[in-house]
């Protein structure tokens, strides 16, 4: 899925990459990722400026631990 300016995604990015200690639980793949999706959401929302799902942080999350990998 490309990211666009406003994506869900991009957001999720820039926030797990200016958290090294959520990035490292990422890499150890200790996270539950729809209690962390739920902890980030409020900050996506306010990054983009809209209403955004709990599914689709926490997918966002899922795909950015794919591509640590």
């Amino acid at each position: 899925m490309p990211q666009t300016p406003g994506s869900v995604s991009r957001a999720i990015s820039e926030i797990l990459l200016s958290k090294p200690v959520i990035l490292a639980a990422l890499e150890l793949g200790v996270v539950n990722y729809s209690a962390l999706a739920r902890l980030l959401k409020e900050e996506v929302e306010e990054r983009l400026g809209r209403r955004v799902s709990d599914t689709s942080v926490k997918m966002a999350i899922i795909r950015f631990r794919d591509k640590l990998a």
